[in-house]
Parts: structure tokens; C-alpha cells; sequence
């Protein structure tokens, strides 16, 4: 038995981090539920994938970004093609870091990645939202934060 949405049928929904399995599982529900779902990803071969594993159709569209700055995450919006009604956000950085005191262009790829791109989704969600209704955004983060893992410290 899935999950039952309400109020979905024609909103237009943005996920993050859409070609991995979280996203396309929401996707999948998303699309159930009547939603249009806009894919983003930083790798163009998974979203092609998972674009063809949810069976693709006109309300299912990819769009390649790192969400890198602000400009980025106002371009993932557009490309929705209409004023967005949710997004998810799951993109983030999971590196190894090499701990090296001189260097901390892991550190700083993490923090951009993991906080400042969502926050540059949320600005450009208000100019971009559709307002006749109360939408929503959803800030996923895997378990890692908490617990950590060797050789990860960002």
C-alpha cells in the first residue's frame, strides 16, 4: 500500500538529488498522485535513467545541475517550466577527506553543497513558487550527519 497524497493532481514538483533512488522513489509517487515532477541531478547519465526507469511521459522532465550558487538554483526552478508547488531537496556531497590541514577544499565543497544550496533553493522558491497555494519544501539528510564516518569528516 503507498503513500496517499492529496491536492497533487497538475502542481509542479522539483527534486533534488532526483536520480538516485530516494528521488526517483518520491518521483514515483509524485506521478501517481497526478503531480509533474522536475528531476535534478548533477549526473545527466542517471537522470537519463531514471527518467526511463519511471517511465518517462510528458509530465517528467530532467534538468543537469550542482545547484553551485544562486543563479543555479533559480535556473533549476525555471526549468520546470511553471510556478513550482514543492520541492524536494536531497543533492548533497558525501566526499572523502584527506585531512589535510593546507587544504580544505573538501570542507568547503561540503558546506556549500550540503547548506548553502539549500538555502539559495528556498530564496529562489519564493520568487518562483506558485502562490496560489501553500506550497511546501522538504530538506531531506541521510543518517551520516549524525554518526559521522571515517575519513568524512565534512
Amino acid at each position: 500500500m503507498g503513500i496517499t497524497f492529496g491536492g497533487i493532481e497538475g502542481r509542479q514538483f522539483v527534486i533534488t538529488g532526483g536520480a538516485g533512488g530516494i528521488g526517483r522513489a518520491c518521483a514515483g509517487q509524485l506521478l501517481d498522485a497526478g503531480g509533474d515532477v522536475l528531476l535534478v541531478d548533477v549526473d545527466a547519465a542517471r537522470l537519463d535513467s531514471a527518467i526511463a526507469g519511471l517511465g518517462g511521459g510528458v509530465h517528467l522532465k530532467a534538468h543537469v545541475s550542482s545547484i553551485a550558487s544562486p543563479s543555479e538554483a533559480v535556473a533549476c526552478l525555471h526549468a520546470a517550466g511553471r510556478p513550482v508547488y514543492g520541492v524536494i531537496h536531497m543533492a548533497g556531497l558525501f566526499e572523502p577527506d584527506p585531512l589535510d590541514p593546507e587544504d580544505h577544499s573538501v570542507y568547503d565543497r561540503a558546506m556549500s553543497s550540503n547548506l548553502h544550496n539549500g538555502y539559495d533553493l528556498a530564496v529562489a522558491y519564493q520568487a518562483l513558487r506558485d502562490t496560489s497555494v501553500i506550497g511546501r519544501i522538504v530538506f531531506c539528510s541521510s543518517g551520516a550527519f549524525r554518526r559521522g564516518s571515517p575519513g568524512r569528516v565534512a
